[in-house]
C-alpha cells in the first residue's frame, strides 16, 4: 500500500498531458484503479515474502522475487493496456467517457508497473535491512503438494531463474492450497473427470445468456437529483399576457406544496412568447418521480405540459429534452406530414409507460402575408422593398425627432393609429406613395391572413418532426421494443424515413461501440500474450477466463436491481483484462515447472498451489476497491451522484468474484486437455520422421535437495508427459 499514493499522484501528474480534467468519469476511474494498481505490488511483495520464509536476506529475496516473476508481471499489465487501446478511439457521447476513463486507467497501470519493478522491492529490501531472517516452520508436520512428484526430460538449459524451482515444489503451500491441490488433482485425474469440468463449465456459460436476457438497458443511469423541469406551450400566437396568467396559476400550486425548496419561473422565449418554463428544487423528502406523478394530475390545465429532469444530455423541458424521441424525415412540405404524425401520436398513446407525448410541429404562427402583383408595381416603377419600407414605418413607426426636456431625450415615433391598424381591411387600406401618387396597398397585389411555422428544423437535408414522450416507470429499452413494431405496422410511405433520436440513439452508439471495443480488446490481448509466452495456443487457455466473468457481472447486475449502462458497459471491457492475470500467473509458473522437468499434471496441482495466495490477494484487493462505490458509501460528501458509479462496481464485483472461483479449475483443465491435443497433433509428424531424426535422450531430472520422499521413476521421454508446455511450437 505504500506505492499507492506514489501510483494516484504520478497519474494526476500526466492527466494535463492527454487533455484529461478532474471531473465524474476521471475521479471513477481513479476510485476503482485503487483496487487495480495494487495488483502487481501484491504479486512482486509476495514472492519477496515467500523467499525470506525460504531464509533468505531481504536484498536477496527482493532481487530473487521480483526477477521470478517479472514476466508475470509485465504480462498482467500489458494485458491491461491492450483492453483500453481501442476504446479510446471510440465515437460519440461514449467514445468521451471511454476515452477519459481508458487513459487514466492506462496510465495508473504502466505506473504501478514501475512501481512494482523499483519501489517495491527496494522497500522490501531496506525497510528492515538489518532483520536476521529465518526459515519459517510449521507448527504441524510438513506436508507436500504432490508427494509422489513426478519427473520427466528436463530443458537442456535452464535458465538461473528456474534453478530453485525445485525446491519451491517441495513448500508446504498451507492447509487452503493444499485443499486447492486436491481439488486440482480430483479434476486432473482422468479424462471424465475434465470433461465433466468443461460440461459444467459450458452449462454456465449458457446461464450467463439466460441472466443476460433479463437485463434491462440504459445510456446513463437514473440519478435522482431532486430537482426537475416543468414546462408548457400555448397556440402559436398567444399573447405573452395569456402566457404569464397561466404560469402564475401553475406557481401558486408549485410554491403551496411544502417538498417544493425553490421555484424559477421562466415566461415567454426570444420569438417564442407562448412558451413557459419552471425549474424546481425539491427537498430530499420525497423521490423526483414520485413528486412528479403526484404532480401531473394538478398541471392538467396547462396546454402541452411536459416534465424534464435534468441529465448530462438535456436540461430543457421541450421535444429535444425527452426521453423518447421518434424522428421522421422527408422532402415533402411540413403540412403533409400531418396525418403521420397524428398516427405517430395515437400509436404512442398505445405503449404503457409513454406520458407526456409532443411533437414539435405546429400548423404555424398567425401572420399577414402581402403577395406583390409583378405587373402592377412594375408599372408603377415601385419596388417591394419600397412597399415593406412603407408598411413598416406606418405600423411599427419611424423616429421623425427627438424632444430633448431637461437634459433627457425622447424619440418622436410617428406611426398610424390603432383603430387604423387593427383589421385585415384597414391594413389594405394603407396608402403607398409612389411617382404617380399614393395608392392604397390592396391595389398592389392581395393581402391575407395566414400562417407559417416559426421554425424548420432540417437534418441531413431533410424536414425533420421529432415526435417525444417521456417514461413513467419502464426502462427505455422496453418502450422501445414495444414501440416499434407498432410503428413498422403503421405502413408509413417510403419517403417518409422514420428512426430513433436522443438517448435511444446514443444507447445504440453506445453499445456498438462497446462491441467493436471489447473485440479489439481480444485480439489485442492474444497478440500481447503471445508475444510474451511465445506461443499461439496458451493465449487461448489464459483467455478462458474472460468469458465466466460475465456471468457474475450480469448476475451481479440482477440482484442489485441495477440496468446495464454506459459505466457497466465499462466495467465489461476492463474485466476482459483484469480476469484474465491469475490465468496468466497459473500458466506461467505451470511452464516453468515444466520446463525443470515435473511432469504436466503435477505441474499444474504445484502451481496452482504455490499461486493460490496472491491469487486470492489480488482480487480481494479489486473486490476491496469497489465495495465503497457499490455499496455508495462516503464520507466527506452527501453522496450525490452515486448512482452514477454503482453499475461500473457491481460489474467488476460480480466479475471478479465468478472468473475466479472457475477459472481456478477451468483453466488448468483446458491447459491439461489442449496441451493433449498439441502432443498428439506433433507426434504424428515426429512419427513420419526417419530414424536417425530422433531426439537424444533427455539429461536426468534434477533432483530436489534434502527431500524426504524418494521421486518416481524416470518416464521415457517419448511419452506425451515428455512434451514442452502447451503451445511451445509457437
Amino acid at each position: 500500500m505504500i506505492g499507492l499514493p506514489v501510483i494516484l499522484i504520478g497519474t494526476f501528474i500526466f492527466m494535463p498531458f492527454f487533455g484529461i480534467t478532474i471531473n465524474m468519469i476521471s475521479l471513477l476511474a481513479l476510485s476503482l484503479c485503487v483496487g487495480l494498481v495494487i495488483d502487481d505490488a501484491i504479486v512482486v511483495r509476495e514472492n519477496i515474502f515467500r523467499h525470506l520464509e525460504r531464509g533468505d536476506s531481504a536484498r536477496v529475496a527482493s532481487s530473487k522475487g521480483t526477477w521470478e516473476v517479472g514476466l508475470s508481471v509485465l504480462a498482467m499489465t500489458l494485458t491491461i493496456v491492450a483492453v483500453f487501446v481501442p476504446v479510446t478511439f471510440a465515437e460519440g457521447t461514449a467514445g468521451i467517457v471511454f476515452r477519459s476513463f481508458g487513459l487514466i486507467v492506462a496510465i495508473a497501470i504502466l505506473l504501478s508497473l514501475v512501481e512494482a519493478f523499483t519501489f517495491a522491492p527496494m522497500m522490501s529490501a531496506n525497510l528492515f535491512p538489518n532483520i536476521k531472517t529465518k526459515a519459517k516452520k510449521h507448527k504441524g508436520p510438513h506436508h507436500d503438494v504432490v508427494p509422489d512428484l513426478k519427473f520427466v526430460s528436463p530443458d537442456a538449459e535452464l535458465s538461473e531463474r528456474d534453478a530453485g524451482l525445485i525446491e519451491e515444489a517441495h513448500e508446504d503451500p498451507g492447509r487452503l492450497g493444499l485443499m486447492y491441490g486436491n481439488l486440482l488433482a480430483w479434476s486432473l485425474k482422468s479424462l471424465t473427470n475434465r470433461m465433466i469440468v468443461v460440461a459444467v463449465a459450458v452449462s454456465i456459460l449458457l446461464l450467463s445468456g439466460w441472466v443476460a436476457s433479463g437485463l434491462k438497458f440504459t445510456f446513463f443511469p437514473e440519478q435522482d437529483n431532486h430537482e426537475f423541469v416543468l414546462g408548457f406551450e400555448l397556440p402559436p400566437g398567444t399573447a405573452l399576457e395569456e402566457t404569464d396568467r397561466l404560469a402564475r396559476q401553475a406557481e401558486a400550486i408549485l410554491m403551496a406544496d411544502p417538498n417544493f425548496e425553490s421555484v424559477i419561473s421562466t415566461v415567454g422565449f426570444s420569438g417564442n412568447p407562448e412558451r413557459a418554463e419552471f425549474s424546481v428544487k425539491l427537498t430530499k423528502a420525497d423521490p423526483t418521480v414520485e413528486v412528479q406523478n403526484r404532480l401531473r394530475p394538478q398541471m392538467a390545465f396547462l396546454p402541452r405540459v411536459s416534465f424534464t429532469i435534468p441529465t448530462m444530455q438535456s436540461t430543457a423541458a421541450g421535444i429535444t429534452g425527452r426521453d423518447l424521441q421518434v424522428s421522421l424525415q422527408t422532402t415533402r412540405p411540413l403540412h403533409e406530414l400531418a396525418p403521420v404524425i397524428q398516427a405517430v401520436h395515437a400509436t404512442m398513446d398505445e405503449v404503457e409507460g409513454l406520458v407526456d407525448i409532443d411533437s414539435n410541429y405546429n400548423e404555424g404562427k398567425p401572420e399577414l402575408q402581402f403577395i406583390a402583383d409583378p405587373a402592377r408595381i412594375g408599372n408603377i416603377g415601385i419596388t417591394n422593398d419600397d412597399i415593406a419600407t412603407s408598411v413598416r414605418a406606418l405600423i411599427n413607426g419611424s423616429r421623425a425627432t427627438v424632444l430633448r426636456q431637461n437634459g433627457v431625450d425622447t424619440d418622436i415615433v410617428v406611426r398610424l393609429r390603432p383603430n387604423d391598424r387593427d383589421s385585415v381591411q384597414d391594413l389594405s387600406a394603407i396608402t403607398i406613395p409612389t411617382r404617380s401618387g399614393s395608392v392604397p396597398l390592396s391595389s398592389l397585389g392581395t393581402v391575407s391572413l395566414d400562417s407559417s411555422p416559426t421554425t424548420i428544423r432540417r437534418y441531413d437535408r431533410l424536414n425533420q418532426i421529432l415526435i417525444g414522450a417521456n417514461l413513467e416507470e419502464t426502462n427505455l429499452t422496453d418502450a422501445s421494443n414495444a414501440l416499434k413494431p407498432k410503428i413498422e405496422a403503421l405502413g408509413i410511405p417510403a419517403d417518409i424515413v422514420v428512426s430513433y433520436q436522443g438517448t435511444l440513439q446514443q444507447t445504440s452508439e453506445g453499445f456498438d461501440s462497446l462491441i467493436l471495443a471489447m473485440v479489439l480488446s481480444v485480439i489485442f490481448v492474444y497478440m500481447v500474450l503471445a508475444s510474451q509466452f511465445g506461443s499461439f495456443t496458451q493465449p487461448i487457455v489464459i483467455m478462458m477466463a474472460m468469458p465466466f466473468s460475465f456471468i457474475g457481472a450480469f448476475l451481479a447486475l440482477r440482484i442489485a436491481g441495477i440496468d446495464l449502462d454506459i459505466t457497466g458497459m465499462i466495467g465489461l471491457i476492463m474485466l476482459l483484462g483484469v480476469v484474465v492475470k491469475n490465468s496468466i500467473l497459473l500458466v506461467d509458473f505451470t511452464n516453468r515447472l515444466r520446463r525443470v522437468g515435473i511432469e504436466r499434471h503435477h505441474a499444474l496441482r504445484l502451481a496452482g498451489a504455490i499461486r493460490l495466495r496472491p491469487i486470492l490477494m489480488t482480487s480481494a484487493a479489486l473486490i476491496a476497491g469497489a465495495i465503497p462505490t457499490a455499496m455508495g458509501l462516503h464520507i466527506f460528501g452527501g453522496g450525490e451522484g452515486s448512482e452514477f458509479r454503482r453499475g461500473l462496481a457491481w460489474v467488476i464485483i460480480g466479475g471478479i468474484t465468478t472468473s475466479t472461483l472457475l477459472t481456478l479449475l477451468v483453466v488448468p483443465t483446458v491447459y491439461s486437455l489442449l496441451d493433449s491435443v498439441v502432443s498428439r497433433f506433433m507426434g504424428l509428424f515426429k512419427g513420419n520422421q526417419p530414424q536417425d531424426a530422433v531426439a537424444a535422450p533427455a539429461p536426468k531430472p534434477v533432483v530436489p535437495p534434502k527431500t524426504e520422499e524418494p521421486l518416481a521413476e524416470e518416464e521415457p521421454a517419448a511419452q506425451p508427459e515428455a512434451s514442452a508446455p502447451v503451445g511451445a511450437d509457437a
